[in-house]
């Protein structure tokens, strides 16, 4: 399998700015002209990265961004300290990359979060501290808790382990938050505060790159097969995403805490991991001329976008899974 870029810059289209929520009606999806594209398994992740993207940021920048923000807002799937693996292809070189920290913790910051501050400093173009506000504004003013979080609590027997972390989880009636209730994580939001306060290329030194390597994987015509790139089931512990913007950069990311909300044990406002599943694999196909036909990545859902070649032009589509909470937005940098 080849593992490498998303082209967009010249998709075809319509150009609706909307989110499109799937699971209601006909499958939908969103076409789109430099335009940037991001699938997630959660609304606020994915609204927060076409934030970024919207003020000028790469795809970099949203990745980071929505990993950040998923780490608040689904904490049964992702977290600081939650292992995963990224790949990202770089437009401006051409390059393809893999960012492996499914090994979990090593020295200086948590995993996810020293992940996200080496993928922004190779890729990002937005100051750090912007990219982290969201997801420490979140934590301390608090979300509504999504329909996929409030079904992942109804099932946390994990949390049992720790007080601590089971009452973040309470409602005033001393009862697991249900759909629609606010989730607020202020020791979290302190943990934000203090990565956003590391400097660009610090927190303990930056995760090794892996150049990725393979054989283009395309059909007659440049279009891969319908289930190629589709990239790897994950159990209901993690959560992956995919970012593609209007330069050509692309990021697909597959995150995991084990089973829901690891251990259960929480540490400076995060929860450790258990020793479970490897984190989702993702998938990113290019054809022969080096554009990206389909990015996917597959965790609690499906969540992809796909191009199909018209006149050797690529016509894009984001989708997110039809079966849950997931949510695909396109929109156009700089628009509403």
């Amino acid at each position: 399998m080849m593992l490498a870029c998303a082209w967009l810059a010249g998709c075809t289209g319509e150009l609706p700015r909307v989110v499109v929520k799937l699971g209601e009606g006909d499958p939908a999806a969103v076409t789109v002209r430099r335009q940037f594209l991001i699938a997630t398994d959660d609304e606020e992740a994915t609204r927060v990265g076409a934030d970024i993207m919207r003020g000028g940021g790469t795809a970099g920048d949203a990745a980071a961004a929505v990993a950040l923000t998923l780490a608040v807002t689904l904490p049964s799937s992702a977290g600081l300290n939650a292992r995963g693996v990224c790949l990202v292809h770089n437009a401006v070189n051409g390059a393809t990359d893999a960012l492996d920290f499914a090994g979990g913790a090593q020295t200086g910051l948590p995993p996810l979060a020293r992940a996200m501050l080496t993928l922004h400093g190779t890729m990002g173009v937005q100051p750090w501290a912007r990219v982290v506000t969201p997801a420490a504004t979140l934590a301390r003013f608090g979300h509504p808790v999504s329909r996929m979080l409030a079904a992942r609590l109804a099932g946390a027997d994990s949390l049992l382990n720790d007080g601590q972390a089971l009452a973040v989880f309470m409602s005033p009636r001393r009862q697991l938050l249900s759909t629609g209730e606010v989730l607020r994580q202020p020791a979290l939001a302190t943990a934000l505060d203090g990565l956003r306060a590391v400097p660009r290329g610090a927190g303990g030194g930056a995760l090794p790159w892996s150049t990725v390597v393979g054989e283009t994987e395309a059909s007659a015509g440049g279009v891969p097969p319908a289930d190629a790139g589709a990239g790897s089931r994950s159990s209901g512990g993690s959560t992956a995403f995919v970012v593609g913007d209007p330069q050509g950069n692309a990021v697909a990311c597959g995150f995991t805490m084990g089973k829901p909300f690891g251990s259960g044990v929480m540490r400076d406002g995060a929860l450790i991991p258990d020793d479970g599943p490897a984190p989702p694999r993702p998938a990113i196909v290019v054809d022969a001329k080096g554009r990206v036909v389909r990015a996917a990545a597959q965790g609690a859902l499906a969540n992809m976008f796909v191009c199909r070649l018209d006149n050797d032009r690529p016509q894009c589509e984001a989708k997110a899974d039809a079966r849950g909470g997931g949510y695909a937005i396109a929109g156009e940098p700089g628009g509403q």
